[in-house]
């Protein structure tokens, strides 16, 4: 298993955790999760924005996986209007691109699906075919993941996997998402997601707000998350998604207690 840290913070402190070997968990890998590529004005010029992130980053990669977060800003891939899935179609074919020349394992998107702007059918009905078209010429090099944000029910999402029907196709579940947006519990999403499960965010938050806290902090039992996610979908990779180094080794450090016992 792989747990990629969110490259949410500066360069020297991303460093400083893959570097140190008093992280290590287990059998555990390290990766790296990149935003970089995740707004439009970085895919503009591309090939610019990977020569720049392998000159900053490449230190790193020679020795640890890659995830990548997909474009997510002003995109709709279920949309109504064909220019804008046209928009998005191009945004996220960039970034599939781009993920094959860094050699990326993981490229994630959103699901966009907002319950107060698009009835679920909706979403269900238009997110089909764009999906079942991006899909149909991706081969088995990289997983593609969608994650639940302001999802509120697990259901559109099972389906949609589910009929787009591609190996390579699954969702990540975000689990600092599902506390704040969903109302459905933690274990019902693994328990009813579990064979579509191929990636998980990591974070905490109040219930309240996607506050990106690091593990044991918040109102989400974590003790209680690792069994789930032991049960339900142990080989799956992770991402720690905290907004500073100093999360992301305190999250560590928690870990380290948990799972070397």
């Amino acid at each position: 298993m792989t747990i990629y840290i969110s490259h949410l913070f500066e360069d020297k402190d991303l460093s400083k955790i893959l570097l140190n070997q008093q992280h290590k968990l287990n059998d555990c890998e390290f990766g790296i999760e990149t935003i970089d590529f995740a707004a439009g004005n970085y895919l503009d010029e591309k090939e610019v924005q990977m020569e720049r992130y392998q000159e900053r980053i490449g230190h790193l990669l020679s020795n640890h996986s890659l995830s990548i977060h997909g474009p997510f800003l002003d995109l709709c891939p279920h949309s109504f209007d064909r220019y804008i899935r046209e928009a998005t179609r191009l945004r996220y074919e960039e970034t599939y691109q781009i993920a094959k020349k860094l050699k990326a394992k993981h490229l994630i998107f959103h699901s966009c699906l907002i319950p107060s702007i698009y009835y679920t059918q909706i979403w269900e009905e238009n997110s089909l075919p764009f999906w079942r078209e991006f899909m149909s010429d991706k081969d088995d090099s990289i997983a593609i993941h969608l994650e639940n944000v302001f999802d509120e029910d697990y259901h559109p999402m099972k389906n949609l996997i589910q009929q787009v029907d591609h190996p390579q196709f699954s969702m990540c579940l975000d689990i600092g998402h599902a506390h704040c947006f969903s109302s459905q519990p933690l274990e019902e999403w693994f328990v009813e997601m579990s064979g579509d499960i191929g990636h998980l965010h990591l974070h905490n938050n109040d219930g309240k707000k996607d506050l990106h806290w690091q593990l044991d902090q918040g109102s989400i039992d974590m003790d209680n998350t690792l069994t789930l996610i032991e049960k339900y979908c142990p080989q799956v990779d992770w991402t720690l998604e905290m907004n500073s180094g100093r999360e992301v080794e305190s999250s560590l450090d928690y870990l380290k207690g948990k799972m070397t016992k």
